[in-house]
C-alpha cells in the first residue's frame, strides 16, 4: 500500500471524501471536539451531505465531558459509551456557552476523571 493510499484511507474513514448524516459522522468518529462549539459546526459542515446551519447543528447532539477529559459532542443515545462512573454532566444547548460558571466548575469537580 502506497502512502497515497493511506492518505486517501483516512480522509475516507474521517467522512471528508465521503460525506454522510451527523449521526453517522459523530459515532464513527467517536464525538466530535467541542471545546468551542464552533468546530462542531465546521466539522459537521466539512462532513456532511444534509445541509448544516447554525439552528440546526446540535439536534440529536449532546456534549460532555468524556474523552481525555475534554468537551465533545455526541449522538445522544451514544453517551452511555463514553461516560464513566454515576454523575453525569449532560447539556443539550448548543446556542452558546454555559453562563454559570459557578454551576460549571461544581460540575467539573463532581465529575469522575478516566484517564486512559
Amino acid at each position: 500500500m502506497t502512502v497515497e493510499e493511506l492518505k486517501q484511507i483516512q480522509l475516507y474513514r474521517q467522512h471528508l471524501t465521503n460525506k454522510t448524516d451527523k449521526l453517522t459522522v459523530c459515532r464513527n468518529l467517536n464525538g466530535l471536539q467541542s471545546q468551542f462549539m464552533v468546530n462542531v459546526y465546521y466539522s459537521l459542515k466539512t462532513r456532511c451531505k444534509e445541509k448544516i446551519t447554525p439552528e440546526n447543528f446540535g439536534e440529536g447532539l449532546v456534549k460532555n465531558w468524556t474523552i481525555r477529559g475534554t468537551v465533545h459532542a455526541f449522538a445522544q443515545e451514544d453517551l452511555p459509551l463514553f461516560k464513566f462512573g454515576k454523575e453525569r454532566y449532560h447539556n443539550s444547548n448548543f446556542k452558546g456557552y454555559i453562563n454559570d460558571i459557578e454551576l460549571l466548575f461544581n460540575d467539573i469537580k463532581k465529575m469522575d476523571w478516566v484517564y486512559l
